[in-house]
């Protein structure tokens, strides 16, 4: 139980905006953040801890991909689409699901984050959006099982610049936690990632 609570810490970080990777067309990324307010030892003292992730996601159809993230100790999975296009913006939800395991316990992230973003130019994109989250933590003690659920509501707000098939992004990301009166959780990271594929022109504004 002590582990669990102590240590169990999911990733936050926002990777991605709304706009949907074509048909067929897949994208690796690598991210690196520092994140507080993630678990207990980082909930009481405010100090951020370091995350990394490597995320995959693929295309499925049009307005819908699907992603799968590794993170220190977790794995989280969503799958993407945008319900609505203007001659300006994009607009998606990512319903996804994820967690770590620990020896004693585990952690199981649940959100639905709703996302807008818009381009500049050629290469800039800048996304923001909303995020509900619910975050249960439990353990296993003997013959039974401990835990408890975390409710989070915050957003983000995320830059990403193209240099031909990379993409260089960076994200802030901003949760409270009402249900519990704890300190808000926040991210900071920075990404890269790499698209290939059947490349359609991107509309840019």
């Amino acid at each position: 139980m002590i582990l669990t609570l102590l240590f169990g810490c999911s990733t936050l970080s926002t990777l991605d905006g709304a706009t949907t990777l074509d048909p067929g067309e897949i994208q690796v990324a690598a991210a690196a953040s520092v994140q507080a307010g993630t678990n207990s030892i980082s909930s009481a003292t405010l100090i951020p801890v370091p995350q990394g992730d490597l995320s995959f996601r693929v295309g499925l159809r049009p307005n819908t991909d699907l992603g799968v993230r590794l993170y220190v100790g977790g794995v989280q999975s969503d799958l993407r689409y945008r319900f609505l296009q203007t001659d300006v913006w994009d607009f998606a939800v990512a319903p996804g699901i994820g967690g770590l395991a620990l020896p004693i316990g585990g952690v199981v992230d649940v959100r639905a984050p709703l996302r807008a973003e818009r381009g500049f130019g050629e290469a800039h994109r800048f996304s923001t959006g909303i995020t509900p989250m619910g975050r249960t933590t439990f353990a296993a003690l003997g013959n039974g099982s401990t835990g408890h659920t975390e409710l989070y509501l915050g957003g983000f707000a995320r830059a990403q610049w193209a240099v031909g098939p990379v993409f260089l992004g960076t994200a802030f990301d901003l949760m409270w936690q009402p249900s519990r009166g704890l300190p808000p959780a926040m991210s900071l990271g920075v990404d890269v990632a790499l698209r290939k594929g059947p490349f359609t022109r991107r509309r840019s504004n």
